[in-house]
């Protein structure tokens, strides 16, 4: 995967968006439906970008992420068929809610790895590839959900036959677990 591909996908996602931003543009409301899919393309279209910027920073994308686009792909498309549920109406509570100034919203962290981690992670669970786990830690830091990460490290787990039992898996999961909690 090279470059050009990952902006052909960035060019894709944002052409199937043009069409929701210019209803947007218009005034006109989008169905709860519509906005799950504006919502898909523009995260598709984020996580593009963390790609392309990754390959920025190291000067190569090539086959060695053809992996984590594959991954970037399975995961989208896990992601699609959520956005295909039909979603009931939410019934107006007549609750006053306090909202919290935009401080003291919900931050999350980045997931945070010594070097010696970073080293294990990179040589035991990903196959000693550092483009590879880079683009895959980057990846993670760029989720904002936690059950959209465990998709991602499952989909991550299914490529890289990762086990179970082993140690490190189980450390993996819970350093990506601690940045939502």
């Amino acid at each position: 995967m090279h470059k050009g591909a990952v902006l052909a996908h960035i060019k894709e996602e944002s052409e199937k968006a043009k069409k929701y931003l210019s209803q947007l543009e218009s005034d006109q409301h989008l169905t709860a439906e519509e906005a799950n899919e504006l919502l898909g393309h523009i995260e598709k279209i984020y996580r593009n970008l963390c790609v392309y910027a990754h390959s920025l920073k190291s000067h190569e994308l090539n086959a060695d992420l053809q992996v984590h686009m594959k991954i970037m792909q399975t995961v989208s498309a896990e992601n699609n068929v959520a956005a295909e549920k039909v979603v009931e109406p939410v019934k107006e509570v007549k609750q006053e809610v306090k909202e919290k100034p935009l401080e003291e919203s919900v931050i999350l962290r980045k997931i945070e790895l010594s070097i010696n981690n970073r080293f294990r992670i990179s040589n035991e669970l990903f196959n000693q590839n550092q483009l590879e786990f880079n683009a895959a830690f980057q990846q993670l830091n760029s989720i904002n959900t936690l059950e959209e990460a465990m998709r991602y490290m499952e989909s991550l787990r299914q490529v890289y036959k990762w086990k179970d039992e082993n140690p490190l898996v189980k450390n993996f999961y819970a350093l990506v677990q601690k940045r939502f909690v």
